[in-house]
């Protein structure tokens, strides 16, 4: 779906250059030139992000993003202003906008950037692909605010609701179960997907801490096998070289694996229980192509990996369908082959997304279970991304834009705006960090409270060109006003002739 966005700016080449750079498939652009012609787009339309300049006519960009933030604060705002100024962006940080220095121009980063903030409610997203449930309960249970954390299976069709509040786990659901029960029934699931949802927090059906309930659950797990099918594996090939490797090197992984040449007893399997498909490129008489179809047809959207004893020019089409991931080479990716299949298909993980975490209780959980991390940021309102390497119960490395190690993180701590992906972890090529956990926690402490801290916010502002705005932004509610009484004012019709607003146009 394409993005929705409207440039604001009395400048008519400002309009016209990002309405003809920003204008493909993947944008919709509107322009005003003033705020009166801009309040029918946003009152009217559905928009996914606001361009607006810092000189506006009736008002400044300031009122205006003031007012989006009261009335409309789904949407990404972005300010436009000439030069770097410490007052002006401290005061911006506060308002969760995104800033484009019109001295520093980069359309194409800008664009990118546009696109990857408007996927994501806007705050601060946490986007993870492998954490474990103990992992996710201790994330959700952490946070200031209460939160409903819906939690589901595709694989076996299980569906559980975890409700926290209070640094607590308040209620939860599960099948026929409630409360404790439901919440232990949960922590036995093995693999699925989580997204926070509406509820409601009148019910508080369990009264134990989390450090209380995850050592109970973890015992009964330990006292109880668990009951949920194994992932199935299906590799259609007259080849047995890659099962018995499989085999070999993961006698104890928690897979079943098919081997057959029979291309009935595949979609037989497929239909059933199949959870990833190995497609042997070598088989004789094979049609992939023919064979993705049928796929098709057959509604079937499991998995698929290639492989094959060679590279000819047919594999980059077979790799645009949807569901194929990737090829391998025959024996001599094996290896590669085989860690995909651990980390991702057998890893008792949970992946979705999460929103407004603390960094310094992510790191905290992170370290303190153990599991090689890699955090991806992209902060919105800089502009400027960054990694974490968590491993061994440590922060290893981080950087962010041009900083490294303790400065990176000083600054990734205040990130307010932005998204954090959790990507597959690499052994980072040199270490920025060589300090314990602990003593780096209370490093961070100090930073982590000063952003915390509310911010006095000055009604008169003095840029550094010597230019005062003054932030009001009821002026954008009674340039409202006006235009809607303007509206209802009758009009003489003339049926020869019409004229769009001055400054308003769809590109």
């Amino acid at each position: 779906m394409p993005i929705s966005v409207l440039v604001l700016s009395p400048s008519h080449n400002i309009r016209k250059m990002l309405a003809r750079y920003l204008s493909t498939a993947d944008f919709h652009i509107y322009t005003a030139d003033s705020v009166t012609t801009a309040l029918p787009f946003i009152q009217s339309l559905h928009l996914d992000a606001v361009v607006t300049d810092l000189d506006l006519q009736q008002a400044s960009g300031l009122d205006m993003l003031l007012w989006l933030n009261q009335k409309y604060p789904a949407i990404h705002p972005v300010v436009m202003c000439e030069a770097d100024d410490s007052d002006l962006m401290e005061v911006l940080s506060n308002m969760t906008v995104s800033v484009l220095h019109k001295n520093r121009l980069n359309l194409l980063d800008f664009r990118n950037l546009l696109q990857t903030m408007c996927q994501n409610k806007r705050g601060v997203t946490y986007q993870f692909q492998q954490i474990s449930l103990f992992e996710l309960v201790q994330l959700a249970s952490r946070a200031g605010h209460a939160r409903h954390v819906y939690i589901t299976s595709p694989q076996t069709g299980q569906e559980g609701l975890v409700c926290f509040q209070d640094g607590k786990v308040q209620h939860a659901l599960y099948d026929v179960y409630s409360g404790e029960e439901a919440f232990f029934e949960i922590m036995r699931m093995k693999q699925g997907l989580f997204q926070e949802t509406l509820g409601r927090n009148e019910y508080y059906s369990i009264d134990s801490s989390v450090d209380q309930l995850m050592a109970i659950s973890a015992l009964r797990q330990d006292q109880q096998p668990l009951e949920i099918p194994p992932p199935h594996c299906t590799v259609f090939s007259c080849d047995m070289s890659l099962a018995n490797y499989l085999l070999e090197h993961y006698p104890n992984a928690e897979m079943e694996v098919l081997c057959t040449d029979l291309v009935e007893e595949v979609f037989s399997q497929l239909e059933r229980k199949s959870d990833l498909l190995i497609l042997d490129l070598d088989l004789p008489g094979l049609d992939p192509e023919a064979f993705f179809l049928t796929l098709a047809e057959k509604k079937l959207r499991t998995r698929i990996l290639l492989i094959g004893s060679e590279i000819n020019p047919q594999i980059g089409s077979y790799l645009s369908y949807p569901q194929v991931d990737r090829f391998f080479m025959k024996h001599t990716q094996f290896q590669e082959l085989g860690e995909l299949i651990h980390q991702i298909y057998l890893s008792q993980q949970f992946s979705g997304d999460l929103q407004d975490l603390s960094l310094f209780n992510v790191l905290q959980t992170f370290s303190y279970f153990r599991q090689p991390r890699l955090l991806e940021v992209t902060d919105f309102f800089s502009g400027q991304t960054g990694q974490i390497f968590i491993a061994n119960g440590e922060v290893q490395h981080v950087t962010f834009g041009e900083l490294s190690g303790r400065d990176a993180l000083k600054h990734m701590i205040g990130i307010r705006y932005g998204v954090f992906r959790q990507e597959m972890y690499w052994e980072p090529v040199t270490r920025s960090l060589n300090v314990p956990l602990t003593r780096l926690m209370l490093y961070l402490t100090r930073y982590m409270e000063s952003h915390s801290a509310p911010r006095f916010q000055a009604r008169d502002l003095l840029l550094q060109d010597g230019r005062t705005v003054t932030l009001q932004p009821e002026k954008i509610t009674y340039l409202q006003a006006m235009s809607q009484e303007n509206a209802a004012k009758p009009k003489a019709a003339d049926p020869t002739h019409f004229q769009a607003p001055s400054g308003a146009s769809l590109l």
